[in-house]
């Protein structure tokens, strides 16, 4: 029986590997990470499996992500910058890890006819909002640039959904916690 294949970027983080460690019990995995916030150790039992491989690399490497996707089934989308802070003291920050990088993706996607993405965005995207958010609602306007960032990958994928046939779906995470997850700051802003 030959198994799935998927591509995981931003597969070395606190949220990707463990979406990665529940793929290789039923696929092939590829891993692309530059390891700037992501860590390999979280990955050690997923590729002990057989089932995945770590490339270490950037998403804006378009060949790196064109070679990635030979016989992907799938994309999951997990990189972007960490933490929200650290984009006020580089304002280009979000824009390259999030929205260059996200149509980097996409565009490797469809040059490769890989046509299915599973998207993290966050919750970020809602702004400044007292009222309750439904999933149906666009958002606001985000107050952060790592939240501009975010709904601004949104839109990139709807685009794609609708101009080359794309299939799929955004997760609007809010803060997620658990195992595994980085406890030191990364910013002293």
């Amino acid at each position: 029986m030959t198994l799935p294949s998927y591509l995981v970027i931003g597969g070395a983080g606190f949220i990707g590997s463990h979406i990665v460690e529940r793929l290789v019990e039923r696929a092939e995995v590829t891993v692309i990470d530059d390891l700037s916030s992501g860590r390999r150790a979280l990955l050690d039992a997923a590729i002990a499996t057989g089932r995945c491989e770590l490339v270490i690399g950037s998403v804006l490497d378009a060949e790196l992500v064109r070679r990635s996707l030979r016989g992907k089934t799938a994309v999951f989308h997990l990189s972007a910058n960490p933490e929200a802070r650290l984009g006020l003291e580089n304002s280009s920050l979000d824009v390259e890890q999030g929205t260059l990088a996200t149509h980097a993706v996409l565009d490797a996607m469809r040059r490769a006819g890989v046509k299915a993405l599973v998207l993290a965005s966050s919750g970020t995207v809602y702004g400044n909002t007292s009222k309750p958010c439904r999933e149906a609602d666009l958002g606001a306007l985000p107050i952060s640039l790592y939240g501009a960032s975010k709904l601004a990958s949104e839109a990139l994928v709807s685009a794609y959904v609708e101009c080359f046939g794309f299939m799929a779906w955004i997760f609007r995470l809010g803060n997620v916690i658990g195992p595994e997850q980085r406890t030191e700051p990364r910013s002293t802003f």
